[in-house]
């Protein structure tokens, strides 16, 4: 996930930077060459924040399928108490 937002943030970087070369009339060369910095900077806070949603994400899951397994076993928070979990799930088996 963070190589995949790395990829799209950096080709949003350089094609931002060469639209506004195009749009103001700058040189090729100095645009490349700004597109290139931009391409790694916005490159960084892509995988930066495509870690953070990964990670975000397989703490959730963790954690929702650690308590479901918990209510199956009768482990749980209030296992046995009422037919569905806080979240809505059921608890029959």
């Amino acid at each position: 996930m963070a190589r995949k937002y790395a990829a799209i943030m950096a080709s949003v970087g350089m094609t931002l930077v060469l639209l506004r070369a195009l749009h103001r009339g700058g040189g090729l060369e100095a645009a490349l060459t700004s597109g290139v910095v931009w391409m790694v900077t916005f490159g960084v806070v892509g995988y930066l924040l495509g870690s953070i949603a990964r990670a975000t994400v397989d703490d959730s899951v963790r954690q929702s399928m650690q308590y479901e397994i918990a209510i199956a076993y009768g482990r749980g928070p209030g296992a046995g108490q009422s037919e569905t979990s806080e979240n809505g799930f059921s608890n029959k088996k």
